[in-house]
């Protein structure tokens, strides 16, 4: 270093201007072999300020690169570098499809309430966490690698089933219902949902009862969907049958008389002379014969009344689309604020028709 500074200073302690310049083009050509050579620089992949230290997605529902990338920076010799979207990064696979395990119901609420960083896990979760839910993220320039880190992902599942609204059931006493053909739920991603039925279900009483539908997933997610049991008295069919004629009375009667005859009871002393030719006093006398009654005309038919013309049929407004078909107008009623409040994001206004029929306008 001396002799360096005594060939750079003459007599009077000047620095050559030449000696100067051959420093700084050495300088200028290490910053330069520096930069285009990644090997000779330390670079870092950090987490952001605010990052999460667990990153949470949605079971059924896979993510991309960039869903993980984007809390990281990367940071050269200290300093942030360019974008991630320059370099190439690889994440190890993640099976979306498997759950890293069930949340308990307060742990469910915290994360469907967008609290997830106020969750706090049991040891046996935590071992899950450390043992299973830990991933590699590295960064390349071409087939260089830069830096990596680990960081760690929990599969959940935040989203509970659907339901099929239902405004009510109606049978008679003595029939039951199977719920569970009528009252349909499914799953966003694993499909169909077995409901059960919640309440003081009888169908030998003729009531009407408020019952509750409930679907849960296999991950603990609960719906729940309130509906009316009517359980109405069977309908007797009308009798047929003739009434008995009075067969006793009329009996009685023929035997007692013959008709069109009048008929005088004697002692029966006097039977003896009677038969002798002389005068009787058992004396028959005829009736005189009874007018028969006129015949009454025959009635013409009257001619058959024009059947009504049936009612014009509701317009359906443009741009609506059929929900559903509830039947009848009251069905249709008592459901509509429920499944508009569930569709409120994807439906601008809906409508019941007289016929039951539930429409919608999509947004």
């Amino acid at each position: 270093m001396k002799a360096l500074k005594t060939w750079l200073q003459n007599k009077d302690n000047k620095v050559h201007a030449a000696g100067v310049l051959v420093l700084a083009i050495i300088a200028l050509g290490l910053a330069l072999w520096v930069i285009k050579n990644p090997r000779a620089a330390k670079y870092e992949l950090v987490s952001k300020t605010g990052s999460p230290k667990i990153i949470f997605v949605e079971y059924g529902e896979p993510a991309n690169e960039k869903d993980y990338v984007k809390y990281f920076e990367l940071k050269r010799n200290g300093h942030v570098t360019e974008d991630l979207s320059n370099y190439s990064v690889n994440v190890e696979a993640i099976n979306h499809e498997l759950v890293s395990f069930q949340l308990t119901q307060a742990q469910l609420e915290l994360a469907k309430g967008n609290k997830k960083e106020n969750l706090t896990f049991s040891d046996e979760q935590k071992k899950i966490i450390n043992e299973k839910s830990n991933y590699k993220i590295d960064v390349f320039d071409k087939e260089t690698k830069l830096a990596g880190v680990v960081i760690t992902v929990l599969v959940i599942d935040t989203k509970a089933p659907e339901i099929e609204a239902v405004g009510y059931l109606e049978t008679e006493v003595g029939t039951p219902i199977n719920f569970s053909e009528v009252i349909k739920a499914s799953d966003p991603i694993d499909g169909a949902i077995e409901v059960s039925v919640e309440g003081d279900v009888n169908f030998d009483l003729a009531r009407t009862t408020d019952l509750k539908a409930v679907a849960i997933d296999k991950h603990g997610n609960k719906t729940e969907s309130k509906f009316k049991l009517i359980v109405k008295e069977k309908e007797v069919a009308a009798s047929t049958a003739e009434p008995e004629s009075n067969t006793s009375s009329n009996t009685a009667s023929s035997n007692s008389s013959t008709p069109g005859r009048a008929t005088t009871h004697s002692n029966p002393s006097s039977s003896n002379s009677s038969q002798s030719g002389s005068s009787s006093n058992n004396v028959i006398v005829p009736s005189s014969p009874k007018p028969s009654e006129p015949v009454k005309p025959v009635e013409p038919t009257k001619p058959a009344e024009p059947s009504k013309p049936s009612e014009p049929e509701e317009d359906i407004p443009s741009g609506m689309l059929l929900y559903k078909d509830y039947g009848n107008f009251n069905a249709c009623a008592a459901v509509i604020d429920e499944v508009s409040d569930r569709y409120i994001r994807e439906w601008q206004n809906s409508i019941c028709f007289s016929d039951g029929t539930l429409y919608y306008r999509p947004n």
